[in-house]
């Protein structure tokens, strides 16, 4: 099966790739961002209101990110409508639900900042599984 991507570069069309993925999530949906992602979960009116319709639907919303002082405002809010819970030093940002992926990477020189963020995620990964 042949799966499209779509890249978006300078932030043109990130709004709206992320309004289309909330909005075409059936079930659910795992959201893991850097403490700075609460502010956009809210600051940005057509995430915030697809998210809140979301809820409405009944589809399942888990928020993980860094909650700080300078987030806990934007966390409680997205509590109404979403499971919140807290892990240190994310880095990066992606969203998986039952059938899109999309990731977030900063892109400095030319070149992506991926394996800070790869890397990260591989040592969460290991973290999280349990042995067979």
């Amino acid at each position: 099966m042949a799966r499209e991507k779509t890249l978006v570069y300078n932030g043109g069309g990130t709004t709206r790739v992320i309004v289309n993925t909330l909005a075409g999530t059936k079930k659910g949906i795992d959201i893991c961002v850097s403490s700075a992602g609460p502010s956009i979960m809210v600051g940005l009116e057509p995430v915030k209101q697809t998210s809140m319709e979301m809820a409405v639907r009944g589809v399942r919303i888990r928020f993980l990110t860094e909650i700080t002082r300078e987030n806990i405002s934007h966390c409680k809010e997205i509590m109404r409508m979403s499971e919140v819970r807290h892990l240190d030093n994310i880095k990066g940002g992606m969203a998986v639900s039952e059938k899109e992926y999309i990731s977030a990477s900063t892109i400095f020189a030319g070149k992506p900042r991926a394996p800070d963020h790869l890397q990260q995620r591989r040592r969460l990964c290991r973290a999280a599984a349990l042995p067979l």
